[in-house]
């Protein structure tokens, strides 16, 4: 909770500036972004037009090194241009300052190709796309007030702008608080931010305009990522006990145990939809939230691991 969290440095970006790491690891966000597609789409269809002359500005909030939203930025673009055939498209890409940057161009402008992942900056010209970034963290205003028609944001906005509190007993993440003055640290430090960042939204976004958010969150069944039932272990279980493995053998220090408290929060349905009722804040500053549901996304990793074992149970090593 130092000063680095304070300006929205809650963690390091891993990899090689510049190698993409991010997206070229993390699989299951092209799996929530393809289910989020449709809706996506649909609402971008509902945003009116932007003022006379003023392009139309697409923002990706905390979008990592950008691999992952490529194809629904792809798609975003050729919806736009379908519908203003002769605008401008800024490309608004926001995250930390600290953020992977150089990534984020590469992939952007081309330099970085995935197989099958089209290159907007390529397909869409006269008029062109245009790459923009913002290294304000979106607990704040990250873009300038009624500039934005229509925003996404994908397993981002569980990231909290401060720590709260470190959690005891070797516990790593706030779904395992066993302290209920811990668990109920984390819970308000969680509804300030989400009331900052709609907040922030309200005053970036233009007249009509849309935005689609797909968080983690904790279902009505009490599952979230990492501790999805079925017969499955708990991810944060076994993290925290391979972290104590290593303090046992003396690779880490009990204080780096402690320490190793994750700065984010799952929030519930309830949670998320609090600051849109009557007296919310997201209300009073002029949002209104259209629709809000829980999915499960199956685990890319899990299926493929399954599919190998189904494979080798004729005879080979499981």
């Amino acid at each position: 909770a130092g000063g680095d969290a304070a300006v929205g440095k809650v963690h390091v970006p891993w990899g090689d500036d510049g190698a993409g790491r991010y997206t070229l690891s993390t699989l299951g966000c092209f799996d929530v972004i393809r289910a989020a597609e449709p809706l996506a789409l649909a609402a971008l269809d509902a945003v009116p037009a932007p003022p006379a002359g003023a392009p139309v500005t697409l923002a990706d909030f905390g979008a990592a090194d950008a691999g992952t939203s490529l194809p629904l930025m792809h798609a975003l673009c050729g919806r736009a241009r379908e519908r203003w055939p002769g605008r401008e498209i800024a490309v608004c890409y926001e995250d930390q300052p600290t953020n992977e940057w150089r990534s984020v161009f590469g992939y952007a402008q081309g330099r970085l190709r995935l197989p099958g992942v089209p290159c907007f900056t390529e397909d869409f010209r006269d008029p062109g796309v245009f790459v923009l970034a913002s290294g304000t963290g979106f607990h704040e205003q990250s873009f300038p007030s009624k500039s934005v028609d229509f925003g996404v944001s994908f397993t981002a906005m569980h990231w909290l702008s401060r720590l709260p509190c470190h959690l005891t007993g070797g516990l790593l993440h706030s779904t395992q608080a066993t302290d209920p003055r811990e668990a109920a640290a984390f819970a308000e430090q969680a509804a300030r931010d989400w009331n900052r960042i709609l907040e922030a939204r309200a005053r970036e976004l233009r007249d009509g305009g849309r935005m689609v958010v797909a968080n983690f969150c904790v279902d009505a069944d009490g599952h979230h990522l990492g501790n999805t039932g079925g017969g499955t272990v708990s991810m944060y279980s076994i993290m925290a006990r391979l972290w104590r493995e290593l303090a046992e053998r003396g690779r880490i220090t009990e204080t780096e145990v402690r320490n190793c408290t994750f700065c984010n929060y799952y929030r519930t349905e309830e949670e998320m939809r609090k600051p849109f009722l009557p007296g919310g804040r997201a209300a009073e500053a002029g949002l209104v939230l259209l629709s809000c549901e829980t999915r499960v996304i199956e685990c890319r990793y899990r299926e493929d691991w399954l599919a190998r074992q189904r494979g080798s149970a004729g005879g080979g090593a499981g």
